[in-house]
């Protein structure tokens, strides 16, 4: 989704898709960080698009994942539903899944003989007949490699139908292509630039979030001192901030409620904590308070990313302002000092 309004209903998508696929939404763009985290650029799925993930689906074999870009997307209109909907339907011919009715017969079999064979050996133990559960024994031992036989053709089968139906999809899309419906395995890039180091994501943080988050002198210093090793992790919180006081200007014009912190930036895949411990604040007080508009201000409310060593953990203190309705962020860099520091 690029805007307020969905590129496809997924509702409508999902009512027609049941029982050949499962279709899942990203509610935002925070969702689709994470899902870029899991699986990768490559494999990832934003600004609209609609993504296919194969059964199986594993990163470690280069696996096929078409995916419709919102430019398709929108070129199709109301037929891409119809047109996934006919591509997949066509391939689930080639599954060989036994239905639910076949599934609840075999369980119920299953449950039946296991119990029967139970009763036979309670009774054997009961008489102290150890031959007949030395017979028992056997004939379980016996089943028991029969099905795991069974189990491991229908695995094999199952491999070998989901390559066969992988191998018609890429057919089917290939043949589609001239007609403008097939989807494309490379998607646009994300709205967000990439980002090579911490200092370089509060550069373009104060470009882009200086309506809402005022970055100092020290957030620049801190920033190029950190060698932390995700610094799109860095510039996605920065993000979060902004959006964060937009929402906390906006409740205190409306006299609404957005609700605490905690829970939004929570909701945005991060770690927000108001207080340092009272030992840490104690003992280096000074490196939680910073000079701003003439006095002193705590700054020990933040964001944790990571753990660890530096490369692996950054913190982000910041100082909300009241009179300007702007977050001044103080530090973005290495963990500050505290009792396990």
């Amino acid at each position: 989704m690029t805007s307020e309004k969905w590129l496809v209903d997924p509702g409508e998508l999902a009512e027609r898709l049941a029982g050949i696929a499962h279709v899942y939404l990203l509610e935002d763009k925070w969702a689709g960080y994470t899902l870029t985290e899991e699986v990768g650029k490559q494999y990832s799925c934003y600004n609209g698009a609609v993504r296919l993930y194969w059964p199986d689906f594993s990163l470690t074999e280069s696996p096929y994942s078409p995916v419709y870009v919102p430019e398709t997307v929108r070129l199709l209109g109301p037929r891409l539903i119809n047109t996934i909907f006919g591509q997949l339907a066509a391939i689930s011919a080639f599954r060989f899944l036994p239905g639910p009715v076949a599934v609840d017969a075999l369980e119920f079999l299953h449950d039946e003989a296991k119990r029967e064979m139970d009763a036979m050996k309670e009774a054997a133990r009961n008489s102290n007949d150890y031959g007949q559960l030395l017979d028992l024994s056997e004939v379980e031992m016996k089943q028991l490699r029969g099905n795991l036989e069974r189990l491991t053709k229908e695995n094999d089968d199952l491999k070998a139908g989901l390559q066969l139906s992988q191998e018609n999809l890429k057919t089917m899309w290939q043949a589609q292509e001239q007609n403008g419906e097939t989807a494309t395995e490379v998607l646009p890039a994300a709205e967000d630039p990439d980002v090579e180091t911490v200092r370089q994501a509060v550069e373009i943080a104060q470009s882009k979030f200086r309506a809402a988050l005022s970055l100092q002198h020290s957030a620049f210093e801190s920033a190029g001192d950190s060698p932390f090793k995700q610094p799109k992790k860095v510039l996605q919180a920065l993000e979060a901030m902004y959006e964060v006081c937009l929402g906390w200007r906006r409740s205190r014009q409306t006299k609404s409620v957005e609700g605490p912190w905690e829970q939004q930036f929570s909701k945005r895949g991060l770690i927000y904590k108001a207080k340092e411990s009272v030992t840490s604040k104690g003992k280096w007080g000074e490196e939680y308070e910073m000079l701003y508009g003439g006095k002193k201000v705590s700054i020990e409310q933040h964001l944790a990313l990571g753990n660890g060593g530096p490369d692996t953990c950054l913190r982000i203190h910041f100082y909300a302002d009241a009179d300007s309705g702007k977050f001044v962020v103080a530090h973005v860099g290495r963990h500050k000092t505290n009792t396990s520091t």
